[in-house]
């Protein structure tokens, strides 16, 4: 498999044709490896110290390991992983996304590695959404990191995120946020299933302008309305309280702002003071 592997993604990589494109051959336990990473996309303290540790790893080390899952479980417990095949075309978006691929000989699978670093602005107040006694904190181009500012605020089971990939060329991250038990189950599945007809949709190259390329996409051939079908927000505390009310929130990668569905005029008439 190793080979079979490290076939396919020589071939299907630029590799030596994009600069930023690297492979990294090393030895493990004795056994030959290969990784491949985007420079600029990873975090190369945090893959100096992996490597380290690869490097070092004995024969006597790899005895015991036979599949993939066995290394994760005995030399990966320290960071986040996961395994992909026999088909490389995920590894490889996964790779594109700022993950690492990694192949080692005699192992079954391809082991993922999360060492993502992506280029970012830090945590700042909206410059529309000013409040004189709220939080001070909003979203960002960071995809997780406005995730993880909604699961700060609703620390809750029933509160869910669902997960698109969109767009055949950008491979865009989208999540449809919402109250399991609050939010209508009737305007979730059918936001879901929006959502999944552009995620399958074979002409959609990308996302070029993020949420609103998305919308655009959505409220196509809907009827005539001359109200606003969704509220734009920056503000982290606005989204979380609207979605424990039951609305859906949708964020997209690379835009600070985040849709929420369905929405009413009075939803454009309140004050975060």
């Amino acid at each position: 498999m190793f080979q079979q592997y490290l076939s396919v993604f020589r071939e299907k990589l630029p590799l030596g044709e994009s600069f930023d494109l690297k492979e990294r051959s090393l030895i493990i336990g004795g056994r030959h490896a290969v990784c491949y990473f985007l420079d600029g996309l990873t975090d190369s303290e945090l893959m100096q110290h992996v490597l380290d540790y690869f490097i070092r790893l004995q024969p006597q080390d790899m005895v015991s390991v036979s599949t993939s899952q066995a290394f994760i479980e005995q030399h990966l417990p320290f960071m986040n992983s996961a395994l992909t095949g026999p088909d490389c075309e995920d590894a490889i978006t996964q790779l594109y996304a700022g993950l690492v691929p990694l192949l080692v000989e005699g192992l079954d699978k391809i082991i993922i590695l999360d060492v993502r670093a992506y280029p970012g602005r830090s945590v700042e107040e909206p410059q529309k959404e000013k409040s004189l006694r709220g939080a001070k904190d909003g979203f960002t181009e960071g995809f997780m990191q406005n995730i993880a500012l909604i699961r700060r605020r609703l620390r809750d089971n029933r509160l869910i995120f669902s997960h698109f990939t969109i767009g055949n060329m950008s491979r865009t991250d989208v999540a449809m946020v919402y109250m399991k038990g609050i939010a209508d189950e009737k305007l979730v599945e059918r936001i879901r299933s929006l959502l999944d007809e552009q995620e399958k949709d074979p002409n959609l190259e990308t996302l070029a302008v993020g949420d609103q390329s998305l919308l655009e996409k959505i409220l196509r051939g809907g009827k005539l309305n001359p109200f606003p079908k969704v509220r734009y927000s920056q503000r982290p505390d606005i989204i979380s309280a609207h979605i424990s009310e039951g609305k859906v929130a949708i964020i997209v990668d690379n835009s600070p702002t985040v849709m929420l569905v369905p929405v009413g005029i009075f939803d454009f008439l309140q004050d975060v003071d």
